[in-house]
């Protein structure tokens, strides 16, 4: 038997009134759904903010890429726009500025626009910069995956379609290279089987972060209750009257029911 004695017992509810009975316990259970519903509308917010108009300056000093990046973005907008039925990303707005001598001069003007806001950000496509295949962009914003990954990925697609072409090689081998082959997964249950858009791998991240949280905050509520009851050397008292395994049962189980 656990406990064999009723101050076994009066261990576990100890512990539970001590922690219910602080202030910390209620602002902690009131303001930890509040953190997650602010998390989830964070998100939602972030989405949101996915789409609109991105305004760039772009300073080719190829001469040979911004006619193609506007081609190529506006190219996947439309593409987006029939796949969703609606508009999905960024809409971007590109405009050309030349380069006379270095790029440091418009650099600073460009940097002073970004600041009054009358443009999102700037583009640099300079030879010597994609030849270690890379490009500069500069912005305020640089946490919006969605709209520089579409760009990077536009980018992408006409520097190796110029590199094939300086090569000899046809312009349809390079549509066709550029086609990937999606992995489409489909779940078999006893009912049949059914697509799986990844709501399962969500669910199963979001479980484990709860799972995580918990043990993490229970584990910490049996650390600080040991903690105090060895500052206050309260538990010389308690092991004088209740046996050791009693006590530990008492303290996880009081703990555990907090939680509950």
């Amino acid at each position: 038997m656990l406990f064999q004695s009723k101050k076994g017992f009066g261990s576990v509810r100890r512990e539970y009134i001590a922690r219910v009975r602080r202030k910390a316990f209620w602002v902690a259970t009131l303001l930890i759904p509040l953190l997650f519903l602010g998390y989830i509308a964070i998100q939602i917010s972030i989405s949101r903010k996915t789409g609109g108009q991105r305004k760039l300056v772009v300073l080719d000093e190829t001469g040979t890429l911004y006619a193609p990046l506007v081609k190529e973005l506006a190219d996947t907008e439309a593409q987006q726009k029939k796949e969703a039925e609606g508009s999905r990303g960024p809409h971007w707005e590109l405009e050309p500025r030349r380069v006379e001598g270095s790029v440091e001069a418009p650099k600073a003007a460009l940097q002073k626009q970004v600041l009054d806001k009358k443009i999102n950000g700037y583009l640099i496509l300079d030879p010597a910069t994609l030849k270690k295949e890379q490009v500069e962009y500069y912005s305020t914003t640089v946490s919006d995956f969605i709209a520089l990954n579409q760009l990077q990925s536009a980018i992408n697609r006409i520097w190796m379609r110029q590199k094939m072409a300086a090569r000899g090689l046809p312009a349809d081998l390079t549509a066709e290279l550029e086609k990937r082959i999606d992995l489409r997964p489909f779940k078999v249950t006893e009912k049949g089987t059914s697509e799986e858009k990844g709501a399962g791998i969500i669910a199963a991240i979001v479980l484990l972060i709860l799972m995580y949280s918990t043990f993490f905050m229970y584990g910490y509520q049996v650390m600080r209750g040991v903690i105090e009851e060895k500052r206050t050397r309260i538990v010389e008292i308690i092991i004088a009257s209740v046996r050791p395994p009693e006590l530990k049962a008492g303290k996880i189980i009081g703990i555990g029911v907090v939680g509950v």
